[in-house]
């Protein structure tokens, strides 16, 4: 077997997601530097971080407060929020 069974799997992509925000800042820091760079592209890749900055307070809220992912409860995939 080329995986063992007893990796937690799901521990190893948070600390993955975690470990990818300082390339991404990076990222941000050096397109922000070159002159040429679209404004854009620029402010695209700041709304995705954005995105990111607001979508996983709600995940925590939903995985907390509700018992279940932010896909289940959602208005963009087509299901009501339990009130």
């Amino acid at each position: 077997m080329l995986v063992p069974p007893q990796v937690d799997w799901m521990a190893w992509a948070g600390r993955l997601n975690q470990a990818s925000l300082l390339p991404f800042l990076a990222f941000l820091w050096t397109l922000r530097r070159i002159p040429d760079a679209p404004r854009r592209t620029v402010l695209g890749w700041h709304l995705y971080l954005l995105f990111v900055a607001v979508a996983i307070p709600a995940g925590i809220y939903c995985k907390t407060q509700l018992g279940t992912s932010m896909a289940n409860v959602d208005w963009i995939h087509g299901e009501d929020v339990p009130l």
